[in-house]
């Protein structure tokens, strides 16, 4: 390998071609980590809602008075709202960092929640119905 001066001056262009490359580079990558897990957080929290809807299925069509509990444990930095207002009350509602990422409509039996609960973590919850209603509350 022959070397010249010329090699020596170009070394620094080459090393600044090179850090600039890598910070264009690292927000793209960041940005696709932050992407997959968020999918990977929504993909859990609606196997969670499924979880919750099947059990108010099982409940629904179960006689008078029956309750199933339910484990449900949801991504840190994510939460579930069960209920709200108006037609929201039909739904499982499921956040990230306070953005929506869905909702989990309950169809069959077309029931909605008697108010609003907030879930997060790994928590284990008891519903039943009454008056038409789901009911909801934390153990």
């Amino acid at each position: 390998m022959r070397m010249n001066r010329k090699g020596s001056m170009d070394l620094p262009i080459k090393l600044m071609v090179a850090v600039i490359l890598v910070s264009l580079s690292v927000p793209v990558v960041i940005q696709g980590l932050d992407a997959s897990e968020t999918g990977m957080d929504k993909v859990q929290m609606e196997n969670e809602s499924s979880k919750i809807a099947n059990s108010i299925t099982n409940v629904y069509y179960s006689l008078t008075g029956s309750e199933r509990t339910v484990e449900i444990e949801v991504p840190q930095g994510c939460h579930i709202v069960l209920g709200g207002d108006g037609n929201d009350s039909f739904g499982i509602h499921m956040y990230r960092n306070d953005s929506p990422l869905g909702t989990y409509w309950l169809e069959k039996p077309i029931i909605g929640f008697d108010g609003i609960t907030s879930i997060s973590g790994k928590t284990t919850i008891a519903i039943s119905i009454e008056n038409s209603e789901v009911k909801v509350r934390t153990i």
